[in-house]
């Protein structure tokens, strides 16, 4: 059956989770959505829900709650598997977000939360000055902020998802057009993955307290994110506090074995 070129809208999923009640996907706005998306290019179709999380949910205040979607149970993605066919295998997925308000809404620098290659940043991105990040992340911008203007997801779209078909090479809607592997001519690194891989999730920034075009930007490995068996998950990583509680209490759990096997009768 072929698929409708229209967008196609959920009903609101269900969250596992307890987020913001209500998400802005603009980045303009300050504070946009955390949106996942998926792509396949020869299909022409990208995938987006709305997490029903909010930027600074996620990337400030420490661990965040970690959250799983079930994919399979939308259908929409079902849609777009089906759309996919036998090129399952080619489609790749991001989480994005961005706040690119500069500071008017929520009194924070320009930054963006974005999947990337768990094994760590390439080498030399560290070196991004904040000039480059500020000019060189609009396609992420663009992206966000069509979804919000253009494709009907605003602050009561929290837990919706949507299947867009690609309308031309200049689509911003079309993730494969407006972002692709990578983004931004400075941030060159891929932030996507395929299906059953497991990205890392970082928050990035311009340096406040460095000068606004020289100083380097900042970089923070703040989580991961996989899908698996049709299963999106996003997990923290736990701080070093957090750590330590859980090893003391491995320690714990450990010696109390221990003890019990030696009380055993011989």
């Amino acid at each position: 059956m072929k698929l409708n070129k229209i967008k196609y809208l959920a009903a609101a999923a269900a969250l596992a989770v307890s987020g913001s009640a209500f998400a802005v996907v603009h980045s303009q706005q300050g504070n946009s959505s955390v949106i996942f998306s998926a792509y396949e290019s020869v299909s022409g179709y990208t995938y987006v829900w709305d997490t029903g999380f909010l930027k600074d949910d996620i990337d400030t205040g420490g661990a965040f709650p970690s959250f799983t979607y079930n994919l399979s149970a939308d259908q929409n993605w079902t849609n777009f598997i089906a759309a996919a066919g036998p090129n399952v295998g080619d489609i790749r997925w991001a989480v994005v977000a961005g706040d690119t308000n500069s500071g008017s809404i929520d009194n924070d620098p320009i930054s963006y939360l974005s999947t990337g290659p768990l094994a760590g940043l390439p080498t030399g991105i560290e070196a991004t000055r904040n000039a480059q990040f500020r000019n060189g992340t609009g396609p992420i911008s663009n992206y966000l902020n069509y979804l919000g203007a253009h494709l009907g997801f605003d602050e009561s779209s929290a837990g919706q998802s949507l299947l867009h078909l690609k309308e031309g090479p200049i689509d911003a809607a079309s993730f494969e057009v407006a972002l692709g592997q990578k983004w931004g001519p400075a941030l060159t690194f891929n932030i996507t993955g395929l299906l059953g891989d497991t990205l890392g999730l970082y928050a990035l920034e311009q340096d406040p307290t460095t000068n606004r075009n020289t100083g380097a930007i900042l970089q923070t490995l703040i989580g991961n994110a996989s899908v698996v068996d049709g299963v999106l998950t996003v997990s923290a990583i736990p701080e070093a506090d957090t750590w330590a509680m859980l090893l003391a209490g491995l320690g714990l759990v450990g010696t109390l074995a221990r003890r019990r096997n030696g009380s055993r009768p011989v």
